[in-house]
């Protein structure tokens, strides 16, 4: 009998440690919700269109994170970013018709073609999990914060093109002269869209200024190794982070 009550007891405290236990795990896993928002640029787009230079463009997302310790934490995150670029260079190019006809006669055409303008706007949305260990685990109001892990992005590039087109052609012959000239702009459109992976890697600083609420800034570069049209090759950038813990 008392061998049965010695296992009822070593049971029961087994039992309780398990729970003791599983309730540390429960309470050490905790949720909190984040927004981000910031700036970014990019670089090596795949696409012969972007000729100039990226300019600072506005970014967004909204993530959810679960802390299985101090250390540890894992989030998923959507995202938007509007990725501008604008050239500003001139470029010329002559092309030449020798078909050309005035009144009857053959001539040359000589058409000067510049464009003035070439912008393009890349618009981009994003979902990516991300797994971040906590360098400052030990204290209690400061995280800095290494993370990396993988994402989904979809793209949707309008470009818009200024072309200036100064066309003349000169047509001589005994007793004839006639000279044709013609000036007109033209402004082409173009929708372009790819879908690819990414690699994001983030780093943050928060610190917390009440119990449930953090403030921080965060770095975020994502490499987009996949060869997808209109795509860059990486996008970087920083923002300010606002976090609150459920």
């Amino acid at each position: 009998m008392r061998q049965i009550h010695h296992r009822i007891l070593a049971t029961s405290v087994l039992v309780l440690a398990l729970a003791a236990s599983l309730h540390a795990q429960q309470t050490d896993c905790r949720w909190s919700v984040y927004g981000v928002g910031g700036i970014s640029s990019f670089q090596g787009v795949r696409s012969d269109l972007f000729a100039g230079s990226p300019q600072a463009s506005p970014e967004a997302g909204l993530g959810v994170s679960l802390s299985l310790s101090p250390a540890l934490r894992f989030s998923a995150e959507g995202g938007y970013a509007l990725l501008r670029e604008r050239s500003k260079q001139i470029t010329s190019t002559t092309l030449t018709d020798p078909n050309f006809t005035i009144g009857g006669r053959q001539a040359t055409l000589t058409t000067h073609v510049d464009c003035i303008q070439n912008q393009n706007r890349l618009q981009t949305g994003s979902l990516q999990l991300l797994a971040e260990y906590n360098l400052t685990a030990a204290s209690s109001w400061l995280g800095v914060y290494v993370g990396a892990g993988v994402g989904g992005m979809y793209g949707d590039n309008r470009n818009n093109r200024i072309f200036s087109y100064n066309a003349e052609a000169e047509a001589l012959g005994d007793g004839y002269h006639n000279i044709y000239s013609h000036a007109y702009i033209q402004s082409p459109r173009q929708h372009d869209s790819f879908m690819t992976v990414y690699v994001p890697a983030v780093l943050t600083v928060e610190v917390g200024v009440l119990p449930h609420v953090a403030l921080g800034l965060r770095g975020q570069y994502r490499w987009l190794p996949l060869s997808a049209d209109f795509s860059p090759k990486s996008i970087y950038g920083g923002s300010l982070l606002l976090r609150l813990s459920l």
